[in-house]
C-alpha cells in the first residue's frame, strides 16, 4: 500500500496511484472561473506536472488498463479527455483526444462524475439545464454505446421535481447505480430527498428496484444530500454528505451524515444503530465530499468543516458498525490543522 503525506489533502480528495511507478496523480477541481489540475509529483509528466483543463470533474477511477488518464469536465459541452502517462493528450481517443457529448447542439448538459467499467466502458452522469438527469456509456476509444439505450438515457423529473446526481458506481453485477439529490419546489425548495436510481446494463431501467427503477429516501431531515459513494465487499451500499433542516446553509446547521443500505435498499440498523451517522466536526458545520472502503472494511470520509467563516479539511475513520475508529488520529479524526505539530500518513484504497 502506497503511503503519501496529508498536506495533499488540503487542496485533494481524490488520490490515486499510477501502479507502474512511486508518482501520485493528484486531480482536483478549482472554482467555476478557475481551470482544474492534473498533476504527477515528477516532471516526467508534462514537463512541469501540470495540466491544465478547463473545468474538469473527479473522476472515481479515472486510470484505464493501459495506464492511460481519463479526465472528464465541462465546456460547452460534456466532454472526456484521454492522457498518455507522459500528460500529452492522446489523439487516439475520440476526436483528436477529445469525446463531447450533448443530446442536441444547444442543449447545456453539465457533467458532475465518471467512472469506469470492468470492461474499459466508461460512464458520465449529470443534469441538464431542465434539471433532468442523464447518463451516458462510452466504449473504450471514445465513442459512445449504442448497445447502452442509444448511447444514453435522460430521466426527465415531473414538473415540480428537480434531479441533481452527484455519484455513480458499477455493481458486483454489472449494474449502474446513481444517487444525487430529488427537490421539490425549486432548488433546495420545501425539501429534499436522496435519490437512488439502478440500472440494467444495457441502459434499461431495473424494475426490481422499482418500476421505473427509481427510489427516493425520506430520512429524518428537510435537506438531505448525498455527495459520494461506495459498494462494500458484502454489496451493502455506503452514501457520504451532509444534511440540513433550512434551505439555507447560512441559516442553520450543517451536519455530515453517513449512511449504509442494504443490498434491498433499506437501512442497515447494523451500522450506527439505526443505518445512519451524523455529527459535526469540531463543533462546526460540516460535509463530507468523498469516501472510500478501506481492504479491512473500515470507511474513511474526507471533507471540510467551517467556523467563523474559515474552512479545515478534515478525515474521519469509522469502524464497519458506524463506531468512531478510535486507533485513528483523535477518536477516529483528523482536522488539518494538525499538521503543525505532526505529519500523519494516509493509505490508498481506490
Amino acid at each position: 500500500m502506497h503511503q503519501t503525506n496529508l498536506y495533499v489533502f488540503l487542496v485533494l480528495f481524490h488520490i490515486f496511484a499510477n501502479p507502474c511507478n512511486d508518482y501520485y496523480f493528484l486531480y482536483f477541481t478549482l472554482p467555476i472561473s478557475c481551470y482544474a489540475q492534473v498533476t504527477c509529483v515528477g516532471f516526467s509528466f508534462n514537463g512541469d506536472g501540470i495540466t491544465a483543463l478547463k473545468q474538469a470533474r473527479r473522476a472515481r477511477n479515472p486510470l484505464q488498463s493501459d495506464n492511460k488518464i481519463l479526465i472528464a469536465g465541462n465546456d460547452d459541452s460534456c466532454y472526456l479527455v484521454r492522457l498518455h502517462t507522459n500528460g500529452s493528450v492522446d489523439s487516439s481517443f475520440g476526436n483528436n483526444g477529445y469525446a463531447r457529448w450533448a443530446r442536441y447542439s444547444n442543449d447545456k448538459h453539465v457533467l458532475t462524475e465518471m467512472t469506469l467499467q470492468q470492461d474499459g466502458k466508461i460512464i458520465i452522469i449529470g443534469y441538464t439545464d431542465t434539471y433532468d438527469l442523464f447518463i451516458a456509456r462510452f466504449n473504450e476509444n471514445g465513442e459512445l454505446d449504442s448497445s447502452f439505450n442509444g448511447g444514453y438515457r435522460i430521466i426527465s423529473s415531473l414538473d415540480e421535481e428537480d434531479y441533481l446526481p452527484f455519484d455513480v458506481v458499477v455493481l458486483p453485477d454489472n449494474k449502474i447505480l446513481v444517487t444525487g439529490l430529488l427537490y421539490y419546489g425549486g432548488f433546495f425548495g420545501s425539501y429534499t430527498d436522496l435519490l437512488l436510481i439502478r440500472l440494467e446494463p444495457d441502459g434499461s431501467f431495473d424494475n426490481t428496484l422499482s418500476t421505473d427503477g427509481q427510489l427516493s429516501l425520506n430520512l429524518s431531515s428537510e435537506h438531505n444530500i448525498p455527495r459520494a459513494m461506495e459498494i462494500q465487499s458484502d454489496g451493502k451500499i455506503v452514501i457520504g454528505g451532509y444534511y440540513m433542516d433550512g434551505a439555507f446553509p447560512e441559516e442553520t446547521d450543517i451536519y455530515m451524515e453517513l449512511i449504509r443500505l442494504n443490498t434491498d435498499m433499506t437501512l442497515d440498523i447494523g451500522f450506527s444503530g439505526d443505518g445512519v451517522y451524523k455529527t459535526k466536526i469540531n463543533g462546526t458545520n460540516c460535509r463530507v465530499m468523498d469516501l472510500q472502503i478501506t481492504t479491512s472494511g473500515k470507511i474513511v470520509c474526507a471533507g471540510y468543516a467551517v467556523s467563523n467563516e474559515e474552512e479545515v479539511g478534515y478525515l474521519l475513520q469509522l469502524n464497519s458498525n458506524g463506531t468512531n475508529d478510535e486507533t485513528f488520529g483523535d477518536n477516529g479524526v483528523w482536522l488539518a490543522s494538525d499538521l503543525a505539530s505532526s505529519t500523519p500518513q494516509i493509505g490508498h484504497s481506490r
